[in-house]
């Protein structure tokens, strides 16, 4: 879409007319807001020194060129029994729609509610941000046949794809199976992303730049890959355990994919978005969440936790951030790469298994034998 110039949008839903702009101009964004405080605390608990970029859990603001195409997988998966899983809800996909607004002129919005909700969600969007090019498409990322259609849909139309964001999952459901076999955790947040986005690099790199954004977790600490039996077909499960093996494979996936696209002009990052909360938590008993501490016993939530507009600014920032040019295969968290994790510091940081690059590659050549015989 060529408009009349690039708009400026912050997280607080605030526009401002900006001066025109080339619509080929590389630059993809810019952060000008700075912590004016002496010391503040990230969702992580990690000190930031004064002067440091508000993004910790501060609005962001960007500035993006017109004829940005953008798909955005921003609910969960639908609500069919045999995922086991409901999408995430309402609140939280009003409350991230200002990163929504701040990321494009051209957005495919994938999401696994039923239609009727979808269409009004991003009519709801047309309305409040002025793009009319904004739509709806329905995806359940738990069947590779509706991921198959949904590609093939997509790239009928012909367009570049500038940004990916990965933002669908599901945690820790009871034990299920995707249509095609897979534990309904591994199934939905990792192969089903991995086939979307493997299904749309063509449009990819037709954009010459193109930046993936793949959501993960802390959790990915819970459970490195576990090859030899992915789908919990012999070993016990624990949803926890299953959560943290497709939260690893994420990052093990972006990984992999910019060491075998960075050429193309094509980078991917994976994202934890700190805790929030949402329909994400379904599956979570209260007594778990008192237990893990999310919740006190009169249901207040734990000050760790971010808004669902704070948990979209490191995503926003993976996508549009120029300092992130060419710059693949990291683990980011509030609004910076993650540091390796230590005891030092129990809430943030990576863990190695998931940056290793034999294991990206391993996972990713498992990936397409599963998919092909799927």
């Amino acid at each position: 879409m060529k408009g009349k110039g690039a708009q400026k949008y912050d997280q607080g839903g605030r526009t401002g007319n900006d001066a025109a702009r080339d619509p080929e101009e590389e630059e993809l964004g810019e952060r000008d807001r700075f912590c004016g405080a002496a010391t503040c605390r990230g969702q992580s608990g990690q000190v930031f020194p004064r002067g440091h970029r508000l993004l910790c859990r501060e609005p962001v603001t960007v500035r993006l060129t017109v004829g940005v195409h953008v798909i955005a997988i921003l609910a969960g998966p639908a609500a069919q029994e045999h995922v086991a899983a409901e999408p995430r809800n309402h609140r939280s996909r009003k409350d991230t729609q200002p990163g929504v607004k701040a990321l494009g002129n051209d957005i495919t919005r994938g999401i696994e509610r039923d239609r009727a909700k979808g269409e009004s969600v991003a009519a709801t969007l047309r309305k409040e941000t002025g793009v009319e090019s904004i739509e709806f498409r329905s995806l359940d990322l738990g069947s590779l046949a509706s991921v198959r259609a949904f590609v093939a849909e997509y790239l009928k139309l012909s367009r570049k794809l500038h940004l990916l964001i990965n933002n669908a999952g599901i945690m820790a459901t009871p034990l299920a199976y995707t249509p095609d076999g897979f534990e309904s955790q591994f199934g939905t947040n990792h192969i089903g992303h991995f086939a979307l986005t493997t299904g749309l690099i063509p449009a990819l790199k037709a954009a010459g730049k193109a930046r993936i954004v793949e959501l993960t977790s802390i959790g990915h600490r819970r459970s490195d890959i576990h090859f030899e039996d992915l789908n919990f077909r012999q070993r016990p499960y624990d949803p926890w355990d299953a959560y943290g093996q497709s939260k690893t494979a994420n990052v093990l996936f972006a990984v992999a994919a910019s060491e075998r696209l960075k050429a193309d002009g094509i980078v991917a990052n994976a994202v934890h978005p700190g805790g929030i909360m949402s329909g994400l938590q379904k599956h979570v008993s209260r007594e778990e969440q008192i237990k893990m501490g999310w919740i006190d016993e009169s249901g207040a939530v734990n000050s760790r936790f971010k808004s669902p507009a704070q948990g979209a600014a490191t995503s926003i920032w993976a996508a549009v951030a120029p300092e992130l040019e060419g710059v693949g295969g990291r683990y980011l968290e509030d609004c910076s790469i993650a540091k390796p994790w230590s005891s030092d510091s129990p809430f943030s940081g990576v863990m190695p298994y998931a940056l290793d690059a034999d294991h990206a590659r391993r996972l990713w050549a498992v990936s397409e034998e599963l998919i092909a015989a799927a």
